[in-house]
């Protein structure tokens, strides 16, 4: 009876739920029958015990026995064909699929998170694969708690069919007259009992209701003359409206945010528009003058015409702030850079004119702008940045689409500045006065307004004199490159090793702002030697006669702004000199000190040899001088030989002494060895003993020593002879 009952409701459709606890799987029926896993089964008409197996490749892989012809919580390994009563008579096909509850909340064919109260709100399950007879709850949980039966609008959302969910609440929408402003969450539960055994949930939407009536919301009521501003307009669905201002002053910007590309009229301070379909629409504007202003929305048609709401909006003037030195080097790189209270780019005017490098440059999202200008650019030269003098900065906010050129008589800028320009200046040293032959020495400075510099130097013999590193003869030349962050260069140069000796004269020079040295032609960092030996004759010259040379070609040329600095340098074979050595007692330190032409940094070995060999040491040279300090502690009393090297063999050597220590201050002797004469010396701890030691005489006026006097003097010889003794 059971069979026949279930049969009659089924008919030819094959898998079927009556909105109860089972999918029931129909013998009878021609076709696939489908399965959620997840379901319970319920078999109808088969002859034999209903067994469901799976067949990969003609084999059986799984097999499952039904009980009182019921199969519960389908949890096979995978989806896809499966067969009850494979190869029997009443062999049944089953498709077997994951369960599919999708959910989406619409206005039209658009996804909300919120709706204006009023509007019909679309449960979109569009895939959703469950049986149209199962039910399910449509689970909304409002400021009031869950809306179980909407009375207001006659809305039932428990128990319902996922037909009813799909053709009713998914296509018409669920009515939000009289809900409540505020926030819900909806979602879809089965239950096992009404859905084949199926027990889902799905995700949770949240859904923000607002206020049906129409309202226009700024982002912020005081913004920056030229700053752009979103506006939000809420309303219901649908509404026609006209969003409006007075004053011209006010721009609707086209294309921006939902702001469309028609107005009222001719000017851009009106536009009309419908409301989306999430009840939102928003939109961009800006304001061209500083003031008060008073935006409009009016709902233009329907119920709700003629209702409006308004927001004011305060402007303030636009302003830029520069960030820039106020001295600038010519011949420099410096950053031009600021910030802008609005817009999106910014103009400079250098002596109000704007140039391509200053055109239009964006600003960031915290309205900064940067950018990097070169004052001996050859390819994009700005005039006023190569003139000596006060030099004005102008900035224009959005002034877009003008390009390079002079700034208009009526244009306003929003912020100046002026800054002082000034020509490049030289500085130079070496780092030691005279240096060895074999060594090296630095020549380092700070060149403002230059990109490198010319290192120019002449030997003591002039035009037939040495390299100053001995790899030739005329006037040695290299070049160093500018940092760009200080301004300053370092050059590091070799000595030959038999370079003449005496005075090189060095000249250090900056070809300017321009780059060229003006007494030649074309003359750069990079020639400026082969343009010199092409315009004069260098050969058979004394280092006088070079050095006018080389000024005439440069410093001297009239106009020139060339800079030049004369150093100079003396080359000496190398050297290394002691200084005499005090006497040390053993156990004291022996110091020995010396000079040295040889570099800064070079090592230097001292050696101390005597009855003891001290230990050698090796130190460094320092501002021309070295130090090596020896420890003589158990060395033995005698002459010493100091020797200082440089390993390439240049030393000195001289003799020290090392002399014996004094008598310890805790020392004693026998009480009937002391003298009873009160002329008897102390002797100090540190003070080494004589052999003998002469009394002071108790009167001042000499005579022959009487047996008294002979007595206290063997004393003290004895006295003394003990002490040494003792020593030894």
């Amino acid at each position: 009876m059971i069979a026949s009952i279930f049969g009659a409701f089924i008919g030819s459709t094959g898998a079927y739920s009556t909105g109860g606890a089972y999918n029931y799987i129909d013998a009878n029926v021609a076709g696939i029958q489908k399965v959620l896993r997840g379901q319970d089964l319920q078999f109808v008409n088969f002859t034999t015990t209903p067994t469901v197996y799976r067949i990969v490749d003609n084999n059986i892989e799984n097999t499952y026995i039904s009980s009182n012809n019921r199969l519960f919580d389908v949890n096979w390994p995978s989806t896809g064909a499966y067969y009850v009563n494979y190869g029997a008579a009443d062999q049944k096909q089953l498709s077997v699929e994951d369960a599919n509850i999708p959910i989406s909340l619409k206005v039209g064919t658009k996804t909300v998170s919120s709706i204006a109260l009023g509007s019909d709100l679309r449960i979109d399950v569009a895939g959703i694969n469950l049986f149209d007879e199962d039910l399910v709850d449509l689970v909304i949980i409002g400021p009031d708690g869950q809306i179980k039966t909407d009375t207001i609008n006659n809305q039932i959302f428990t128990a319902i069919s996922v037909e009813t969910l799909a053709s009713t609440y998914g296509t018409a929408g669920i009515e939000t007259a009289g809900w409540k402003i505020g926030t819900y969450t909806i979602q879809i539960k089965t239950k096992a009992d009404n859905a084949c055994g199926l027990d889902k949930v799905t995700d949770v939407k949240t859904l923000t209701i607002i206020k049906g009536e129409v309202d226009i919301a700024a982002e912020k009521t005081s913004v920056v003359q030229e700053q752009t501003l979103k506006l939000t307009v809420t309303g219901v669905s649908g509404d026609a409206i006209r969003v409006e201002s007075e004053s011209t002053k006010v721009e609707f910007l086209s294309g921006t945010e939902d702001t469309p590309s028609s107005w009222c009229g001719t000017t851009t301070n009106c536009f009309t528009h419908t409301i989306d379909e999430d009840g939102k629409r928003s939109y961009a504007v800006k304001f061209t003058e500083t003031g008060s202003y008073t935006i409009k929305v009016t709902v233009t048609a329907g119920d709700r015409e003629d209702s409006y709401d308004t927001v004011d909006i305060s402007v303030t003037e636009k302003a830029v702030t520069f960030d820039v030195p106020l001295t600038v080097t010519i011949g420099s790189k410096f950053t031009l850079a600021g910030v802008a209270n609005t817009g999106e780019r910014v103009d400079i005017a250098i002596e109000d004119r704007v140039y391509s490098k200053t055109n239009d440059i964006v600003l960031d999202d915290n309205g900064e702008f940067s950018v990097e200008i070169d004052t001996a650019s050859t390819t994009d030269v700005i005039q006023p940045l190569t003139v000596p003098g006060s030099v004005r900065l102008k900035a224009y906010i959005n002034r877009l689409d003008k390009g390079a050129g002079d700034i208009g008589s009526t244009e306003s800028d929003d912020g100046s500045i002026a800054i002082l320009l000034v020509r490049g200046d030289l500085k130079a040293t070496t780092s030691d006065p005279s240096v060895a032959q074999g060594d090296d020495f630095t020549i380092s400075g700070t060149a403002k307004g230059s990109k490198s510099v010319n290192i120019m130097i002449v030997s003591p013999k002039g035009s037939g004199g040495d390299y100053i590193d001995g790899t030739d003869q005329g006037i040695y030349d290299t070049t160093s490159s500018i940092s760009e962050t200080d301004q300053s260069f370092t050059k590091k140069i070799n000595v030959g090793d038999d370079v003449d000796t005496g005075t090189y004269v060095i000249a250090v020079l900056s070809p300017g702002s321009d780059g060229v040295y003006n007494g030649l032609v074309d003359a750069t960092t990079a020639n400026l030697k082969d343009k010199l030996e092409a315009a004069y004759n260098l050969n058979a010259k004394t280092q006088e006669q070079l050095l006018e040379i080389l000024q005439d070609a440069t410093v001297n040329s009239a106009g020139s702004d060339d800079l030049l600095v004369l150093l100079t340098l003396k080359a000496e074979a190398a050297y290394v000199r002691l200084d005499p050595v005090a006497t040390v007692g053993v156990g004291a330190p022996m110091v020995v000190s010396g000079s040295t032409n040889r570099e800064e940094g070079f090592a230097i070995v001292v050696t101390a040899k005597g009855p003891t060999e001290l230990t050698p040491k090796t130190v460094m040279v320092e501002n021309g001088k070295f130090n090596a300090t020896f420890d003589t502690t158990g060395a033995k009393e005698g002459t010493y030989t100091v020797k200082a090297d440089d390993g390439d063999g240049h030393t000195d050597e001289l003799t020290a002494s090392i002399s014996g220590t004094a008598p310890s201050p805790t020392a004693t002797v026998s009480p009937t060895a002391t003298p009873t004469a009160t002329a008897t010396p102390t002797v100090p701890p540190t003070a080494t003993p004589t052999a003998t030691a002469t009394p002071t005489p108790a009167t001042p006026t000499p005579k022959q020593p009487g047996f008294e006097a002979v007595f206290a003097i063997a004393g003290l010889l004895a006295i003394a002879y003990l002490v040494l003794r003792i020593r030894k």
